[in-house]
This record gives C-alpha cells, structure tokens and sequence, in this order.
C-alpha cells in the first residue's frame, strides 16, 4: 500500500512449480468510485518470491525472486534490485544484491532508512539456504546531510497536531508515518504510508496524525521528516492510537 488505499502489485507467478514468472506490474486505487486493477510499465526482470518495500522516501524497492520455475531454485535467481516510483509509475534499476534471496526470503525498512534482507531456502538444483542477511543502503542516503530530530512524541492521537523538534525545519518538505514490518513468504502485511501534513516553525514542525484508524490502523510507526533534497531523518518510533 503505497498511498491511503492505493495498491501495487508486481511479479509472480500462477503457481509454485511449472510456471513462468512475470514482469508486470499493476496498480488499484481502492478509493476510486470503481476500483479496477490498472497495468503500469513492467519491472526490467520477470521475478517471483520477490519482496516489495516501503521505503522512507514513499518509493518501493523491489529485491531477490527468480526468473526460473522450480520452488525452490536459484539458479534463475535475479540479482539487481529495482524501485518503483509512485510519481512516475516506472521502475529503474539499481545495486545488485551479495546474495540471491529467493523462497521464504523477507525485507523489512528499518528506522535509520536501510532496508534487510535476509534469508532464503533453495534446496533445488543443488542450491544453497542462504541463513544470513545484507542491508541495502537507498540513493536518498547519500544525497547529503541528513535532517534531525531533536524530539518527537511517543504517542499521537488521531487528528491531532503534535509538535517535532528539529534544527532543518526550513528545509523539511515531507513528514511520512511508515507501519512496521511484518514480512513472511514475500508477503509484507503490515506495510503502509501516511504523507501527512504539516507546518514549518523556525524550531520545528507542527504535524497533524492521521484522522482515523481507517488510514492508519493503531500500532507502532516510523516518523520520517525528509528534506528537500529527499534525504531522511533518523526515523523517530511513535505509538498511534490505542492498542485493545
């Protein structure tokens, strides 16, 4: 989900074994009067037992899976990493991964803006479990300084104003609530953005939480303020609503 009620879909297959993967990818917009899956430009590599994630920036970065039909082969295992960029609906190839991720593999962003992937099971073909797990480090890390965050509140309520602390406010051009993770079988459930709106102060930033638990579920988020260069904070951990 990467926009309130937008969706994207990419890669897979029709099923575990004998199946050609693909390279397609698709869109839905679950606030439209009648939502309809939409094709975007396909993916540079046809992957299945890929995962997709959320990073800091709104963008989705897409890692691992294989081009090849056994389950749990790596022999077409696809290396190069790829972002999908929502304002564009294109994908654009970057760094190559250490180690191929394939089946039971998982990614997850973490709050200092890096993304981990770890794992893989590829008994097929001779190939090997993969039991450890590498850090990917997106382009916006190293487009300059980073903003900082001096204080942020632990806890908002929905539809409230809440303050942030931090010496960049002149230059924060977005304020962005990402749930945590939680990934299993390529398939991250959890995963979801809020752009949320706020006002620039000469010490800091006056934010508005998200208005209901329909955009934002109650649970524990990573705060991220970005400047205008696309570069992220440090992402400040922030318990919204409620948990019952």
């Amino acid at each position: 989900m990467y926009d309130a009620g937008k969706i994207l879909i990419a890669g897979g297959a029709v099923s575990d074994s004998a199946a050609t993967p693909t390279n397609t990818a698709e869109v839905i917009d679950l606030r439209a009067y009648r939502p309809a899956w939409r094709n975007v430009a396909p993916m540079a590599f046809a992957r299945r037992y890929l995962n997709a994630t959320l990073m800091a920036d709104g963008k989705v970065l897409i890692t691992g899976g294989s081009s090849s039909s056994p389950e749990e082969d790596c022999t077409g295992a696809i290396l190069p990493a790829e972002i999908w960029d929502p304002a564009t609906e294109k994908f654009s190839t970057v760094a190559s991964m250490p180690h191929y991720r394939v089946y039971h593999s998982t990614a997850a962003l973490l709050p200092d803006g890096r993304v981990l992937s770890a794992g893989t099971t590829a008994s097929a073909n001779h190939c090997s479990d993969q039991q450890d797990a590498d850090f990917y480090s997106p382009p916006y890390l190293f487009n300059g300084p980073r903003p900082s965050v001096t204080s942020a509140p632990s806890a908002l309520s929905y539809g409230h104003a809440f303050s942030v602390a931090t010496p960049d406010a002149a230059s924060i051009t977005k304020v962005n609530l990402i749930a945590f993770s939680a990934v299993t079988h390529h398939f991250n459930f959890s995963q979801r953005i809020n752009r949320l709106r706020f006002q620039k102060r000469k010490t800091g930033l006056i934010v508005i939480a998200p208005l209901n638990p329909n955009l934002a579920p109650p649970g524990k988020y990573m705060m991220f303020i970005l400047n205008s260069t696309g570069v992220p904070s440090i992402a400040s951990v922030v318990q919204l609503g409620h948990l019952r």
